[in-house]
C-alpha cells in the first residue's frame, strides 16, 4: 500500500514514511519539486522506513532518472511508455553496464550503505523499474512491452494494476488478464 506524493514537503514525506506505507512516489513529473527538494524528501522517506520511487519526465528523461537514483530512491516510475523501445530504452538508463547505459559515479546516497561495488553489482537485479503505460495506443504493443523485464504499471482513471515483469515475460494468464481488463475498459 503506498501514495503518491505531488506536494513537496520533507515533512509531510516523512510523516507518511512513518505512518505504515510501504512505499512513497515522489512525483517529480508533476510536482514542483527539484533535485535538492528530491534530495531532502527521499532521506526523510528513508529515515521513515518506505520504500521510495520517483515518477521521472519520461522515457527519455535520463538526467531525471539519473539523479532519482543517485539521491537513493529505491526505484523509477517511467510514464507514458507507447512501444518496446521506449520501455527498453527506460530500462537501460536505470541499469549499470553491460546490461544498461547509467553512469557510475562515487559517492552518492544510494551508495552509502552497501558501498559502490555491493550497490552497483546489485542493483542490475534488485532495482525497481516501473513503466506506466496510459494511453489507448500503447494497448496494441502491450505485449512487446510486457517482454521488457521491469514492471508493468498500468493506469487509465481509475483502473490501475501493477505486474511484475517475470510473471508476464511468457504472456501468463496474469497477461491475458491484464489485456481482457484494458480491452474491456476501452470498449465500455
Amino acid at each position: 500500500m503506498g501514495l503518491f506524493l505531488n506536494a513537496h514537503s520533507p515533512t509531510v514525506a516523512e510523516q507518511l514514511a512513518h505512518s505504515g506505507y510501504d512505499w512513497l512516489l515522489v512525483d517529480t513529473q508533476h510536482g514542483p519539486m527539484g533535485y535538492e527538494k528530491l534530495s531532502a524528501m527521499l532521506s526523510a522517506i528513508s529515515n521513515g522506513g518506505a520504500k521510495s520511487m520517483v515518477r521521472v519526465g519520461g522515457y527519455d528523461d535520463r538526467p531525471g532518472i539519473q539523479q532519482a537514483l543517485d539521491l537513493g530512491a529505491d526505484g523509477v516510475l517511467v510514464p507514458y511508455i507507447n512501444s518496446a523501445e521506449e520501455a527498453r530504452q527506460a530500462v537501460s538508463c536505470t541499469k549499470y553496464p553491460s546490461t544498461g547505459t547509467r553512469s557510475v559515479y562515487f559517492p552518492q546516497r544510494s551508495m552509502n550503505k552497501a558501498g559502490l561495488l555491493e550497490y552497483a553489482g546489485t542493483y542490475n537485479h534488485n532495482g525497481i523499474v516501473a513503466l506506466q503505460v496510459e494511453t489507448a495506443s500503447c494497448i496494441e504493443n502491450m505485449a512487446e512491452i510486457a517482454a521488457v523485464r521491469a514492471w508493468i504499471f498500468c493506469s487509465w482513471g481509475r483502473m490501475t494494476c501493477a505486474c511484475r515483469w517475470d510473471s508476464m515475460r511468457s504472456m501468463s494468464s496474469r497477461t491475458c488478464t491484464l489485456l481482457r481488463s484494458w480491452e474491456q475498459l476501452l470498449r465500455n
